[in-house]
């Protein structure tokens, strides 16, 4: 992934983190709980880069290289984020991020409006 950020845009970035919390889903705990430290940068299909603020346990996660234990999955119609515990996984994947192409709740919201055209 080409890192198309200027230094002084990094800067700018992390001198904003200021009151952010993190987006990454924290399963149980009360929403906004997690002060951001950091931003995870994502590269969407069309290009386009994407940051997202993290907090210092999510940071630490995705900083782990291959020892990670923790799979993140990030739905590609939302943005909507979900960690899965490796260790409770059926399959080992090589990869720690995973773009699926639909999340539960989209899954339920786009099955509502299929069933609507039907009818």
């Amino acid at each position: 992934m080409e890192n198309n950020i200027k230094p002084e845009e990094k800067f700018n970035l992390l001198a904003d983190l200021d009151g952010i919390k993190c987006e990454l889903d924290h399963s149980g705990d009360p929403e906004g709980s997690r002060p951001a430290v950091n931003y995870m940068m994502l590269q969407l299909v069309s290009g386009e880069m994407v940051a997202l603020p993290i907090c210092k346990y999510c940071e630490y996660e995705l900083s782990r290289g291959e020892d990670f234990e923790w799979y993140l999955l990030v739905c590609i119609k939302c943005s909507a984020t979900k960690w899965l515990y490796k260790a409770n996984c059926k399959n080992d994947y090589p990869e720690q991020v995973h773009f699926i192409k639909s999340c539960p709740e989209c899954d339920f919201r786009y099955m509502h409006l299929e069933t609507d055209k039907i009818q």
